[in-house]
């Protein structure tokens, strides 16, 4: 779920993972993003940190860039949507 905290001036990105964690995100507008702080977590005893950024470049588009580091390397998820 995304949504806007008034109070903290901030976009907050909530999420619950596959493997049942929850996770919440807290970020800024910049031009047509949504720029989320890093975010910290220990998953089965690694230490991964996610960089997550929504775009939304145009009428009726979205796009999502998620990248993880661990100390194994990192992994990268891009999606883009349309309206349809």
């Amino acid at each position: 779920m995304i949504g806007y905290s008034p109070d903290e001036h901030i976009v907050r990105w909530m999420e619950i993972s596959s493997t049942g964690e929850y996770h919440d995100h807290r970020g800024s507008w910049k031009a047509d993003a949504i720029h989320f702080e890093p975010l910290t977590y220990t998953l089965a005893g690694a230490k991964l940190t996610e960089h997550l950024t929504v775009g939304f470049p145009s009428a009726g588009k979205i796009t999502l860039k998620s990248i993880t580091r661990s100390s194994e390397g990192k992994s990268q998820l891009e999606l883009a949507g349309t309206r349809g």
